[in-house]
């Protein structure tokens, strides 16, 4: 099974980063979990609110300010990624 992208600060706006790095994710294939303010969708790719528990995260990728970071700490170590990118 393939591990998991997890992307923090999704956007249903396609101009923002976020969105045009899930759609490339999806586009090769790559299980992606879409985490934002605002519920919404990204392609086929849903946006949820909640934080999930999950397994086999490969990698956590942040599309948010500093500032706004700080509220997710807990839940990545929590995920225990391979590896984490921030993202400008």
């Amino acid at each position: 099974m393939p591990k998991i992208t997890v992307l923090l600060g999704a956007s249903e706006n396609p101009e923002r980063y976020s969105y045009l790095a899930t759609q490339k994710l999806v586009t090769h294939q790559h299980p992606v979990t879409a985490i934002g303010i605002k519920p919404g969708h990204i392609g086929v790719t849903p946006i949820i609110t909640e934080h999930p528990m999950l397994n086999d995260v490969d990698t956590v990728t942040l599309y948010l300010s500093p500032i706004n970071q700080k509220p997710y700490y807990d839940y990545i170590v929590a995920l225990h990624p391979k590896r984490l990118i921030f993202n400008p």
